[in-house]
């Protein structure tokens, strides 16, 4: 579902990170199960914090396909500075959240910071307006000016 919506409505969008916390395996396994499909694709990666679960440290981390288990809380900070130095300067991340008011602020605060990281990177680096293109080539690895967005839903 989430493959077909993105091919037929965001005909720009080149990747999705599905980022989840949940309590334990146990409570998730249906979530799993329908993105399971769509692990061996390069363009889809799900990202799961088991929050209430320590890692076994004999057997390490534990893969469903080519998701990967984290343990505890996510640092939120940590995250979205991955997202952002992974993409192209000027690209745009959408970010969808939906879960509690204290989680929301965190996440919020997150996006704001790595955004200005981000266009400190380009300011630094002389990307964005009035650049030329060799500039614009030399440092489009940098992850200068990228712009997060935030919508929130409650259900």
């Amino acid at each position: 579902v989430i493959a077909s919506n993105l091919r037929n409505n965001y005909k720009n969008t080149r990747s999705v990170d599905f980022i989840y916390t949940t309590p334990d395996c146990g409570s998730d396994d249906w979530l799993v199960a329908d993105l399971a499909p769509y692990s061996s694709s390069k363009h889809f990666r799900l990202h799961r914090y088991l929050t209430r679960e320590v890692v076994d440290e004999e057997r390490g981390p534990e893969y469903v396909g080519r998701f990967r288990s984290n343990y505890g809380r996510p640092d939120w900070d940590r995250v979205f500075e991955m997202l952002v130095k992974s993409s192209t300067s000027g690209t745009s991340i959408g970010v969808f959240f939906c879960g509690p008011k204290k989680m929301e602020l965190d996440v919020r605060e997150a996006c704001y910071s790595a955004m200005i990281r981000s266009r400190r990177r380009g300011l630094h680096y002389g990307v964005g307006a009035g650049s030329s293109k060799f500039e614009t080539l030399h440092h489009s690895s940098k992850a200068c000016n990228v712009r997060l967005s935030i919508r929130t839903e409650k259900f």
